[in-house]
């Protein structure tokens, strides 16, 4: 078997170090990088959390639920306890990388949850 030569032995290596500065972050630590850049906007996000869920989500969600499926005082009650995680996020004062992620993860579950209940529903 041979080998190769010492001088294409540093360029294997020199290219493999290129690609691994040039390769791109992970999704998570860009998630991280942002929710980061975040920090300053508190009031922001503290606002989008008191008007947007029970005004934008819950409503419309609960819209849906009512027209496809009628089960509603469970995804209610369920839909208060994200709330008040999120406003009680918020006035303890933690930091972006916990409120963020229970912002995003409340959205996702206002409409995840309407979602799955109408395709069960046509079931």
């Amino acid at each position: 078997m041979a080998t190769l030569p010492i001088s294409n032995q540093r360029q294997i290596l020199e290219t493999k170090s290129q690609i691994n500065k040039t390769a791109r972050p992970s999704l998570f630590t860009r998630y991280l990088s942002y929710v980061d850049s975040q920090e300053d906007q508190y009031i922001f996000w503290f606002m989008a959390a008191i008007l947007a869920i029970p005004c934008v989500f819950m409503t419309l969600s609960i819209i849906v639920m009512y027209l496809y499926s009628g089960v509603l005082e469970y995804y209610i009650g369920f839909a208060m306890i994200l709330f008040f995680a999120n406003v009680l996020v918020h006035l303890a004062g933690m930091k972006a990388r916990v409120y963020l992620p229970t912002f995003h993860i409340t959205s996702l579950l206002m409409v995840l949850i309407p979602a799955i209940t109408y395709l069960i529903s046509t079931l």
